[in-house]
């Protein structure tokens, strides 16, 4: 009987050679020569026999890449070595003290010295565990946000069908707190979670040239569509600046990120200028303004930035604790902008920060801000720099870029305060010069 299955086997033998173990193969051919088998007895017998070599064969078939066979094997024993990882850690990373979470544990296992042994044992090595969790968590955040495409790395968990199963691990080890080796992973794994519960950027980039495309020929629907999904366009602008070369579609990119900006205002007489790379269009804060309005979604880091950067935060820090809803109000009262308050916003791209350095270029740009002297409700309107090509690549590179920025700034404070401008923010590439193929969100600075 396995006589004839193994004859079976080599007249359907594959010629490629990168096919190793053809687990699919082997898989099919023991359902279909199971069900060949007439005799009832004789097909238990065989199935019988056949089990292990089914359950061996099963992890290896669950591969949806024909690139990574036996991604589903790896992927089983990272599950169990993270599995085992929080078992062991569990005990500890609650409790400050090692001799309460053992008195903890030797309460749980009771007789089973051998058990308690084993994970106090592992404690021990918790400087080098973490770290082996630590660089699995890597590798399963490559499969679960990379994709496949030529030129990038592929995970050798890649294509494995019980990818997700990873979930509740990560969920666990992020909630982690302790010394720094818990910190670590649990970081680590927060920052995966929220990748994953993000749309991916190959998505997130088809979406956003759709909607830039219908925005170029006439129509908002598209625009409208993403606003409403709270997409975080920001993670993808430079990449699709620098990969739209169409004048009209870059300006049609700024006007979709600008009405991103301001989804919860009434956002309309938008004007596109050729001359000056940008748009210009109005806004009306009905709703009060705050840190978090009641229909503000987070669904990017850049988001939670924008919202730091603004400066509210900074208000808050420096109110003393007694009286705080006192405070509260009080900070309410100076920072509100009165409802229905006509605000003009201003989008602008540049080449380099250094373009606006001459006077006359940054007075042409805010000239399409309505000037007039200070009115009563002080400074309403905001300016937006979005810069292509000066890309912010380290710490210093950041520091050096915000000094230049608030340099040109305060040489035209008095043009600002004419125009009513009440926030200027540049928006600045950044590169990874280790993985340029690395998409890193953007680098915000935000005066005001």
């Amino acid at each position: 009987m396995l006589t004839d299955f193994r004859k079976e086997c080599d007249a359907s033998a594959k010629t490629d050679a990168s096919l190793r173990f053809c687990s699919e193969s082997v898989e099919e051919l023991l359902i279909a020569h199971a069900n060949s088998i007439e005799d009832l007895s004789e097909r238990a017998a065989f199935k019988m026999l056949t089990t292990p070599l089914s359950e061996a064969v099963t992890p290896y078939a669950k591969s949806r890449d024909g690139s990574t066979p036996g991604s589903e094997r790896v992927l089983n024993c990272f599950l169990e070595m993270l599995r085992e990882w929080i078992f062991v850690e569990r005990w500890f990373y609650e409790t400050l003290s090692y001799a309460d979470a053992v008195d903890k544990l030797r309460r749980t296992e009771k007789s089973n010295y051998e058990s308690l042994l084993d994970v106090c044992r592992s404690h021990a090595q918790l400087e080098s565990t973490s770290k082996i969790v630590h660089v699995i968590i890597g590798i399963i955040g490559v499969a679960l946000t990379a994709t496949t495409s030529t030129g990038k790395q592929i995970s050798i968990l890649a294509g494995a069908e019980s990818l997700e199963t990873t979930i509740p691990c990560l969920s666990e080890i992020g909630s982690m707190r302790g010394n720094d080796n818990y910190a670590d992973v649990a970081l680590a794994a927060r920052k995966l979670l929220l990748m994953e519960s993000m749309p991916s950027l190959e998505d997130l980039k088809t979406k956003t040239l759709d909607a830039v495309k219908k925005l170029s020929s006439g129509s908002s629907k598209g625009a409208a569509d993403m606003a409403t999904d709270h997409l975080p366009i920001v993670d993808v602008l430079h990449p699709l600046l620098s990969s739209t070369p169409a004048k009209d579609e870059q300006l049609a990119l700024l006007e979709l990120y600008s009405r991103y900006l301001y989804r919860t205002f009434a956002f309309k007489d938008i004007e596109k200028s050729m001359e000056h790379d940008l748009i210009k269009f109005t806004f009306s804060n009905s709703p009060p303004e705050g840190l978090f309005h009641n229909r503000e979604s987070i669904t990017s880091i850049m988001d939670l930035k924008r919202i730091v950067s603004s400066g509210s935060l900074t208000s808050l820090a420096e109110l003393s604790e007694g009286g705080s809803e006192n405070n509260l109000q009080s900070l309410d009262k100076e920072d509100s902008i009165p409802p229905q308050t006509s605000r003009t916003g201003v989008t602008a791209l540049l080449n380099k920060v250094d373009d606006i350095s001459e006077t006359s270029k940054f007075e042409a740009i805010l000239s399409n801000f309505p000037q007039s002297p200070k009115g009563n409700a002080g400074p309403v309107n905001d300016l937006y720099f979005i810069v292509s090509n000066d890309a912010v690549t380290d710490a210093a590179a950041e520091e050096s870029t915000g000094k230049r920025c608030q340099a040109i700034l305060s040489e035209c404070h008095s043009l600002l305060e004419k125009a009513q401008v009440r926030r200027v923010t540049f928006i600045c590439n950044r590169e990874n010069l280790d993985d340029a193929d690395e998409n890193i969100s953007p680098a915000i600075f935000t005066y005001g």
